[in-house]
């Protein structure tokens, strides 16, 4: 226990300094309050650490998609800021971040390929991130004319084999995405075996577990409740890891013939509990409830490398609740309507 306070207390302390930084309820009160984007950025960037990212911008002129891509990078700056403290040990694990942040990176890409008309992705605002730290250039991938064209830009890289499986068309970008979660998530399990050992690889994988298990319940209810897709092709997206939801369980959620009967079998799971999250906010299910289990988690064990993904997860819920609150005001929603849309998400879970 002392070597473990010995490496983590730094860590700790550096963490919460960074989550004082987070927005809180009263803070998404006034941003649910604001009347465009162009206060919106006024107010970001005055008041929190996205101010050196968005200081010298010129609020009337950013464009949305501008605006939600400078939000996201300010989560890899937070997270290089994490990276650079810990020790190389640490940094090993962390390491499958960076893949997170590839493959979060292709997805968008991709969606503006398929569809240029309805996604919107500023890749300008990454292109030095991932030069210095991945394989992919995201300037290169929204250049590409077509989605053959974009799946040859990524030869050489795990990921052209993986997306080769499917023919280039809109009718299959749920599935392309679904497959690069799994190779994420697959990978994701092997990285805590190798690099983490003990106590701590035991923490690490309950809630890596919880992770997986959110992430395929999230993914039977999207295709469930919005594509409609048939069971057997449903066993076929799914991460074939299993920790506190049973096979039995998994299995039984995936053959449901109903949404009414997908939740029945869900409240009777570990995750019964989460059911409303899973009902009332799907959008991120997983991000909120994770939030609480790693609160948990890191109350159970404050010195251990729980304190990091607690915070990634924090920021990643903030960005999807500043982008949900941007698109609101854009739409000029009443603040009580907007703040209905976030529920518990802009909160500290």
């Amino acid at each position: 226990m002392m070597t473990k306070m010995l490496k983590y207390s730094a860590i700790a302390t550096k963490i919460k300094s960074m989550e004082s930084q987070l927005i809180d309820a009263d803070d998404l009160i006034k941003i649910c309050s604001l009347h465009s984007t162009a206060e919106f950025v006024s107010y970001i960037k005055n008041v929190y650490d996205y101010r050196e990212i968005f200081t010298h911008m010129d609020e009337t002129s950013l464009h949305r998609g501008t605006i939600e891509s400078m939000l996201t990078y300010s989560k890899y700056m937070d997270f290089l800021k994490i990276y650079k403290f810990v020790d190389l040990k640490t940094r090993a694990f962390l390491d499958i971040f960076f893949l997170r942040f590839e493959i979060d990176a292709i997805k968008e890409c991709l969606r503006c390929a398929i569809d240029p008309d309805l996604f919107e992705f500023d890749a300008k605002v990454f292109q030095d991130f991932f030069l210095n730290h991945t394989c992919i250039n995201p300037q290169q991938l929204l250049d590409a004319p077509t989605v053959t064209d974009f799946i040859q830009c990524l030869s050489g890289t795990i990921y052209h084999d993986i997306l080769t499986k499917f023919p280039a068309d809109n009718d299959h970008l749920f599935e392309m995405e679904t497959a690069l979660d799994l190779y994420y998530y697959k990978t994701y399990w092997k990285y805590h075996k190798k690099y983490l050992h003990g106590s701590e690889q035991k923490n690490i994988r309950e809630m890596i577990g919880a992770e997986i298990d959110l992430m395929n319940i999230s993914w039977i209810y999207r295709m469930k409740h919005f594509f409609q897709i048939p069971t057997a092709t449903i066993y076929s997206h799914i991460i074939p890891i299993c920790t506190h939801l049973k096979k039995s369980q998994l299995q039984q959620l995936i053959e449901a013939s109903s949404m009414t009967e997908l939740d029945d079998i869900l409240s009777k799971t570990a995750y019964g509990k989460y059911l409303p999250v899973f009902t009332e906010q799907l959008d991120n299910a997983v991000e909120i409830i994770l939030s609480r289990i790693q609160n948990k988690k890191l109350r159970e064990n404050p010195y251990s490398i729980a304190c990091i993904l607690k915070f990634i997860y924090q920021k990643s819920l903030e960005i999807h609740t500043l982008t949900t609150a941007l698109e609101c005001i854009r739409y000029q929603l009443p603040p009580n309507e907007i703040l209905e849309y976030l529920k518990d998400g802009g909160q500290k879970l």
